[in-house]
């Protein structure tokens, strides 16, 4: 490779991630998705932006915080030897119900703990519901 062919693929790294910092939330979270680009007006985007908004009603945490934490615990649960997708965590913890604002970041990673455990998304949803069912006032 030359150094004027090296110098421009440096380039092309640089300004794309220049533009992947620019990039709505919600749109970086669909292209970790769907491992890889999606167009801007994809479902996905849309979805995630739903979500963004709607888990601030029952969790303590920025939408910032959100993604970390969801991202983290699908690390977690590929460190495992499990697939799931941040639209399924997400999309899961956004239906369990307690009367009180719960920490994002403590309930996610119960529930990847409880997937790690070989629960299924469902068994560990409702270990979790069943956990916040005790503590409501």
């Amino acid at each position: 490779m030359t150094h004027q062919t090296k110098a421009l693929v440096v380039l092309f790294a640089s300004l794309w991630l220049l533009a992947a910092v620019d990039d709505p939330l919600e749109y970086q979270l669909a292209v970790r998705d769907a491992g890889g680009a999606v167009p801007r007006d994809h479902i996905t985007v849309a979805r995630f932006r739903s979500l963004l908004r709607q888990l601030p009603a029952t969790y303590i945490a920025s939408a910032e915080e959100l993604a970390a934490r969801t991202i983290e615990a699908q690390d977690t649960l590929r460190a495992e030897g499990i697939e799931e997708r941040l639209l399924t965590i997400m999309e899961g913890m956004l239906t369990l119900h307690t009367s009180k604002r719960q920490r994002y970041t403590t309930m996610v990673r119960a529930y990847a703990r409880g997937r790690a455990m070989g629960m299924t998304q469902a068994e560990a949803l409702n270990e979790l519901q069943r956990f916040l069912d005790t503590v409501r006032p």
